[in-house]
């Protein structure tokens, strides 16, 4: 069963721990320059995500009335949900945003990639999320320690989902694949959904071919 890597944004930085503690007050604080860690093995493309980015870390910085609640593997013919993944999150009294992300315990070389391909959802419509790719756990300096943090090489502009599965891209072409070890994630944000917001996710893919019709990017990602 897979398991997801479920962080906490506050700000710029994502503080990531070993433990399913509450860490507060942990992110204020400088930062270093980030210093990618190495890539340990080329990947065979394509390949579907569930096959080897099962493992993770999970922190969660927040005590201030967020809820997070993630589902995998749900089976809901009204949906047509086989085995997808549903991440239902609701905004606290904090600025903090969410990720999820798919990841595993070691890093991969996948500069042949140029895409992630998926399906994904909204309980209601409406639902305003982004897209992210190639992260990487890297090492910052957070309140005068050296911990790592998760940066995403690319960031989609938000997109609203509707109440029908649709398929999405997310452009790698120009991203930096070396040492990844989160390829792909969701973020959902302070401010851009009013209330509760629940999603559902399917069939990921980290594919080898160029996109036929990817979302647009920010023309900065978050971490530059």
């Amino acid at each position: 069963m897979n398991r997801l890597l479920l962080v906490a944004v506050a700000v710029a930085a994502v503080l990531t721990v070993a433990t399913f503690a509450a860490i507060p007050g942990m992110i204020a604080g400088g930062k270093s320059s980030p210093e990618p860690v190495p890539e340990s093995e080329a990947l065979d493309l394509p390949v579907s995500m569930a096959l080897v980015f099962t493992e993770a870390d999970r922190s969660y910085n927040t005590i201030d009335g967020s809820y997070l609640q993630v589902q995998e593997n749900i089976v809901d013919s009204r949906r047509h949900c086989e085995f997808c993944t549903a991440v239902e999150f609701r905004q606290g009294s904090s600025n903090d945003g969410l990720d999820v992300s798919w990841s595993a315990l070691r890093n991969f070389n996948i500069e042949d990639a140029k895409k992630v391909t998926f399906y994904a959802m909204g309980d209601e419509g409406g639902e305003e999320v982004v897209f992210k790719g190639a992260g990487k756990k890297v090492d910052r300096l957070l309140n005068g320690k050296l911990a790592k943090a998760l940066d995403f090489d690319v960031s989609t502009k938000p997109v609203r989902l509707s109440t029908e599965w649709e398929k999405f891209e997310v452009d790698l072409t120009d991203a930096n694949l070396r040492g990844v070890t989160n390829p792909f994630g969701i973020g959902i944000e302070d401010g851009q959904n009013a209330g509760p917001v629940r999603v559902f996710i399917k069939g990921m893919i980290l594919e080898d071919d160029p996109p036929a019709d990817p979302v647009p990017l920010e023309e900065q990602s978050p971490q530059q």
